[in-house]
């Protein structure tokens, strides 16, 4: 894998410096890339990005359409810009005149043309509009997949919206809130979740300037809670082997026990344990402590 990230890293930079895109020097995105890129193994990739470049001139722009064009040679690439653009357009990249924060436009596009393994938001850089994009797309986000929001810095312009506030929304303050939901079980139940981020936020991994959130459906369980701890037990009981996992198999089933009141279960469990490894010093702390419980004389 450092290889083919190394490897990555050298043709992205200098596919960007031809094409004179700025995702390398004026910015440090080659590594970041990198990560994500040789993380995908998808038969039929699908990258996404908003922002073409080159702003009003319909001839100026696509520098980064050209650079995933050479480098992604198995991939459908769409590119989306406010702006009309009236160039030729690599092999396989196809474009959109789209307003980012028109969200029937970007529903529309994530149903005929996604869904998508990456999305990158390279567009206007309003904070209000990176939100809007995010809201929309995200359901048009493949499981594993990724989506990146391009020059964050614009969190603290006020001209694109920015500030130092924490209660404000910026996208700095956008992956603060990430952070909550991709920690829903333990966060209060007045701290609401919005429904497309509820089990869906696997990672948030920012860089300067930059930030990709990862995509995985999954139910996230707690181990402050009874039911993440019965599902946790449940799990240890299908994996752990006593000729494998030692101390473990006995130690790790009894903590669960434990932690959901089952104390006599956990105490009988660990006295197994103990018959099997009468030295282990882990087994017979956890055995006391147990002990300790049952007589109502320690904690």
């Amino acid at each position: 894998m450092v290889g083919k990230q190394t490897q990555f890293i050298r043709d992205f930079t200098n596919a960007a410096l031809r094409f004179d895109c700025d995702k390398v020097i004026d910015h440090d995105y080659a590594a970041f890339y990198a990560r994500i890129f040789t993380d995908i193994d998808a038969s039929a990739p699908r990258l996404l990005e908003i922002g073409a470049g080159g702003y009003g001139d319909p001839q100026a722009g696509g520098a980064s359409g050209r650079v995933w064009s050479e480098l992604l040679s198995d991939w459908s690439i769409v590119i989306i810009d406010l702006e009309p653009k009236a160039f030729a357009w690599p092999e396989r990249t196809t474009f959109l005149q789209a307003d980012q924060t028109d969200t029937a436009s970007l529903k529309r596009i994530g149903e005929e043309h996604g869904p998508f393994d990456v999305i990158i938001d390279d567009g206007s850089h309003r904070n209000a509009d990176i939100r809007t994009s995010l809201w929309s797309l995200f359901p048009y986000l493949k499981e594993g997949g990724h989506y990146v929001i391009e020059d964050t810095q614009t969190s603290y312009i006020p001209s694109y919206g920015g500030d130092m506030k924490r209660n404000s929304a910026t996208t700095a303050n956008l992956v603060r809130d990430l952070f909550d939901y991709a920690n829903a079980p333990e966060l209060p139940s007045s701290r609401k979740v919005p429904a497309i981020f509820r089990d869906t936020v696997e990672e948030v991994y920012f860089r300067h300037n930059i930030v990709d959130i990862r995509k995985r459906t999954a139910v996230r369980r707690s181990n402050l809670s009874e039911q993440g701890l019965a599902s946790m037990l449940a799990e240890a009981e299908a994996v752990l082997d006593p000729q494998v996992h030692g101390p473990g198999y006995w130690l790790r089933r009894s903590r669960y026990l434990a932690r959901l009141g089952q104390i006599l279960p956990a105490r009988q469990l660990l006295e197994a344990g103990r018959d099997q490894w009468p030295q282990d010093r882990e087994i017979n702390t956890a055995l006391a402590w147990l002990q300790h419980l049952e007589r109502g004389d320690g904690a």
